[in-house]
């Protein structure tokens, strides 16, 4: 891995509160003042943003791309093609202007990125809007190409408040002779978050907040509501003339220069995430029609096509507070819960600890290098899985136990959920809010959590202060008897430099369940020490 260490400069600053805040670019008219501007140096294309909404989610869904009833996530699109295709142009048109691309023939097949592994799907975002198929136009994807001199802006407002919020640029896929997805960051994720415990942090410069490259901004509350924009390109001078018209206008910009790839036929994507709204309604709103412009920008004079990005920009070091000074404790606690599981008449206790992250490299460059899936990687966060287990009877629970890593300052937002494993769908969420004091019946620390999850918790005999969560087996979301069920933890930016924590700093969580005791009759006194998921 080629990552290269920055110092993070903490800056207090004390941001605009969230009610007095105004994003300058709230309106159509203003966002397209700001196009205007840029039509006199770029010839100027102008796609969409999509938005997943959990709520417009099909409730046959049978890939629903990791959704999660607690966050969701969105990107930019544009019309592009990767079926054979033709141009169609009037006379008159310049040479040098954007195409415009339609079907080959009615019958031809339309382009759709595949679901795989474990990230977003962003096959959703195929047509799934009014006017994302215009007349004669194939349909927008997330998925689209970047040309050596070209430019992808974005711009608008940030949401209102919420947990988390961050936007993050991709290589998607590496073209060549064999097409390799690898869904891996181009750099670390400008993001912002708030936490009521300890403030806000902001690595998006805004209106509200001007954040230098590799640097973050503390401040009691984030920069929602405020306006921002960012570019991403493989040329510098285009890069740079973007930035300058912006800048004439009063935008602050946030840039990624985009190194060369693999193949000249490789795909990008950018991710917005948003988890944890203060206001559903709010979030809502912004989800459903965001106040952003995307466009794509091609230079009207010839960019010097030398001045390329070399390499990617340095990628922030992370500093992750050491949870293994409470293993100890952690495990008299894991002790504890299990005892009181293995009490119940005709019940045994089963433990698994073994637990895995979804990304064990720290640069997504190594993805990028082997050709392998990344899967979305945010380098605020890590996706950490339990075992797969199933909840098939009302007599069946499971205990969750794990560290609050907002309480050692490992995370500003962490959050627990249950996944319909075969359909890659979120059931339950809980929140570091439902974890405070969750342990007290087994432990007088307030650094770990414990919450219990059943078919029917009102038949289970759980301790006073401790959580428990249904999950559903009809309905939607839903897990039925016989579904595996995978629990994942996130935390998200630790507090020390606001990128996610190291998995091998951090005590994982450890499910106990509540399984049938052997038969009285068993001949052999170790079986229980198999007892398995």
């Amino acid at each position: 891995m080629h990552t290269t260490l920055i110092a993070i400069a903490i800056v207090h600053a004390l941001v605009k509160h969230v009610s007095a805040q105004t994003c300058a670019l709230a309106s159509e008219i203003a966002r397209e003042d700001v196009k205007n501007a840029l039509a006199s140096a770029f010839y100027v294309d102008e796609g969409s943003t999509w938005m997943f909404d959990f709520d417009q989610l099909p409730a046959d869904c049978t890939d629903c791309g990791n959704a999660n009833p607690a966050s969701t996530y969105g990107c930019p699109r544009f019309s592009v093609s990767r079926v054979r295709r033709r141009s169609r142009r009037t006379r008159g048109d310049d040479e040098d202007a954007p195409r415009r691309v339609v079907r080959a023939s009615a019958t031809e097949p339309e382009y759709h990125t595949l679901p795989v592994l474990d990230s977003p799907n962003i096959e959703f975002a195929e047509g799934s809007s009014p006017g994302a198929q215009r007349d004669g136009v194939l349909p927008q994807t997330c998925e689209w190409t970047l040309e050596p001199t070209e430019v992808v802006l974005i711009y608008g407002c940030t949401p209102s408040a919420l947990a988390y919020f961050g936007i993050t640029p991709y290589w998607y896929r590496l073209g060549g002779a064999t097409s390799s997805l690898v869904f891996a960051s181009l750099s670390d994720t400008f993001s912002m978050g708030e936490n009521g415990d300890f403030g806000a942090f902001t690595r998006l410069s805004t209106e509200a907040a001007t954040v230098s490259p590799g640097t973050f901004i503390r401040a009691p509350t984030a920069p929602w509501n405020s306006s921002f924009s960012f570019i991403m390109s493989r040329n510098r001078a285009a890069l740079s003339l973007a930035a300058a018209v912006l800048r004439d206008r009063g935008l602050v910009v946030n840039e990624v220069g985009v190194p060369p790839p693999p193949s000249s036929d490789s795909t990008y994507t950018v991710l917005y995430r948003g988890a944890l709204p203060a206001s559903s309604e709010a979030w809502k709103n912004w989800v459903r029609a965001p106040p952003i412009t995307t466009l794509r920008l091609k230079p009207k004079s010839a960019a010097a096509p030398e001045a390329i990005f070399e390499a990617a920009a340095p990628l922030i070091a992370r500093r992750t507070v050491d949870e293994l000074s409470l293993t100890q404790a952690y495990d008299a606690l894991v002790s504890a819960v299990r005892e009181r599981v293995a009490s119940v008449p005709g019940r045994d206790a089963a433990v698994a600890a073994t637990v895995r992250p979804q990304i064990v490299i720290d640069s997504s460059m190594t993805c990028v290098n082997f050709r392998i899936n990344c899967g979305g990687d945010n380098r605020d966060t890590n996706y950490i899985r339990a075992p797969a287990f199933t909840l098939a009877s009302n007599d069946d629970l499971v205990y969750a136990i794990g560290v609050r890593h907002v309480w050692t300052r490992n995370a500003y937002y962490h959050s627990v959920a249950l996944y319909n494993r075969a359909r890659r769908l979120a059931v339950v969420s809980i929140e570091d809010a439902v974890f405070k004091n969750s342990a007290a019946p087994w432990s007088t620390s307030d650094a770990f959590y414990v919450v219990a999850f059943a078919r029917d918790c009102s038949r289970h005999d759980v301790p006073i202060g401790v959580p428990c969560v249904d999950v559903p087996q009809n309905g939607f979301p839903s897990a039925s008897r016989d579904e595996s069920i995978e629990l994942w933890e996130r935390p998200y930016s630790t507090y020390s430099t606001t990128i996610g924590p190291w998995w091998q700093s951090m005590i994982l969580p450890t499910l106990v369940r509540s399984i049938p005791a052997p038969p009285p009759s068993s001949s052999n006194p170790f079986s229980a020490l198999f007892a398995s998921f």
